[in-house]
This record gives C-alpha cells, sequence and structure tokens, in this order.
C-alpha cells in the first residue's frame, strides 16, 4: 500500500511531470497496462497502454506547450485514491493557449495508476 507522499508524488511529479514533458513512455510507467481514464465530462474511456499511449501521442503532438500546476488535492491512503484540483495551461501549434482548471481522480492498486476520472472544465476535450 502507497502512503500519502506516494499517492502524490507519482500523481503529481511523476504523472503530471511527465505528460508536461510530453514523455509518453514516463507517463505509462505511472500506469497500470490495464488502467483506464475516463473522460468524464466527454463520455469517452482509453482502456490499455495502447489506447492510452496513441490518445497521448495525438495529445502531445497537437500542443508544443503543456503545463498543469497549483494542485489542490485529497489524499485517501485507505482506498488507494488522489483527487487532484489543478489549473491547465496548454498551447497548441498555431500558438493559441488554452487554459482552464480541472479535476482528477486517480485510483491506485499494485502501487500504479489503476484509473483516472477527468472533470474538464474546458468543452473542448483535447484528449480525444
Amino acid at each position: 500500500m502507497l502512503n500519502s507522499d506516494e499517492l502524490q508524488d507519482i500523481a503529481i511529479n511523476q504523472y503530471f511531470g511527465n505528460v508536461d514533458k510530453k514523455n509518453i513512455d514516463g507517463v505509462l510507467a505511472t500506469l497500470n497496462k490495464d488502467a483506464a481514464i475516463n473522460i468524464v465530462t466527454d463520455n469517452l474511456v482509453h482502456s490499455g497502454s495502447l489506447e492510452i499511449a496513441n490518445m497521448l501521442q495525438g495529445y502531445f503532438q497537437s500542443y508544443h506547450l503543456l503545463w498543469h500546476g497549483n494542485f489542490k488535492k485529497i489524499v485517501d491512503v485507505n482506498n488507494q485514491l488522489i483527487v487532484l484540483k489543478f489549473d491547465w495551461k496548454i498551447t497548441d501549434i498555431n500558438n493559441q493557449e488554452e487554459s482552464g482548471s480541472n479535476v482528477n481522480v486517480f485510483q491506485f492498486g499494485d502501487k500504479k495508476i489503476t484509473k483516472i476520472w477527468i472533470y474538464m472544465s474546458t468543452k473542448d476535450n483535447p484528449l480525444k
């Protein structure tokens, strides 16, 4: 079982740290091979390493600058969950900038992320 610091480190520093660096292998290393990412506000689910890698590749190719920060968290060690509210800023290949804030719920199993539920503040989902 992961402790509070470990849950936060994986979700914030490893997962989002690698998203911001556009490091697909680093992101996938935080996930169980059968993980699922559910974009709740778009009724869309990406399941398994291949689907998630394909989603990330499209996201990384569409935006040349990614930033996630100002994290606020609720950690439930007993249930291996962490809820993150955070701000984000993305700049696309045409230098158009978007920003907002999201809430993600991370579930862990076997010391890796097994599920992520994403609640987006934007109507245009960049993770399609």
